[in-house]
């Protein structure tokens, strides 16, 4: 499997510093054209943390479920990332990600419980 490739911390300051920008001036087509840019170049790092996740329960959640999900927690990073923190977006998102994915999992787990014992 190839080494996923990712902007250096320098491009994604230029993208969040734009993004701020562009909400600071109710620039919407400005920044639905950002938010989307960040979302297909780190679209690769959700399948690769979805497989991850689903390969360690894969009795709970399957694979499509847990790519959109994570793709969900990739949009709650992109909207509450600040660009001067000390860390790269990438380690934020992947946090995001498996928060996502993770709860997902755990609530299925409980209905899947819950269903059984009826």
């Amino acid at each position: 499997m190839s080494k996923l490739q990712f902007p250096s911390r320098a491009q994604e300051r230029r993208w969040f510093g734009a993004l701020q920008k562009a909400k600071v001036n109710r620039e919407r087509a400005t920044g639905r054209r950002l938010r989307n840019t960040i979302r297909k170049t780190y679209g690769p790092l959700v399948v690769k943390v979805a497989r991850l996740c689903v390969a360690q329960d894969r009795k709970t959640y399957p694979f499509v479920e847990s790519k959109r999900k994570g793709m969900r927690g990739l949009t709650k990073a992109i909207e509450s990332y600040k660009p001067k923190s000390s860390y790269r977006f990438l380690t934020y998102a992947i946090w995001w990600i498996r928060k996502a994915i993770k709860g997902n999992q755990k609530r299925a787990a409980e209905n899947q419980h819950r269903s059984k014992g009826k």
